[in-house]
């Protein structure tokens, strides 16, 4: 039985950790770019909070990963990328 819930768990956690999703925009160097994905992903990193109602929950680290991927991607949408 413990072998079973791991095994949900680790396929449960493994879901969650889904990859960031390349986005990419015409005419833009691969420093200018890596410029770019630095500066999105640092402001991402400022939100370190879940919403109230995960607050003190299992859920909590995965609603704060959700926001901050959300976060990145309508940051680099802001500055051009597609």
């Amino acid at each position: 039985m413990r072998s079973l819930i791991c095994f949900g768990l680790f396929f449960t956690l493994c879901g969650c950790a889904a990859p960031q999703p390349k986005m990419l925009t015409k005419n833009v160097s691969d420093s200018e770019a890596a410029q770019d994905n630095a500066a999105c992903k640092m402001q991402s990193m400022m939100n370190s909070s879940a919403d109230w109602e995960y607050r003190g929950t299992m859920f909590e680290g995965a609603a704060i990963q959700m926001k901050q991927n959300k976060i990145m991607e309508l940051c680099l949408q802001s500055k051009g990328y597609k």
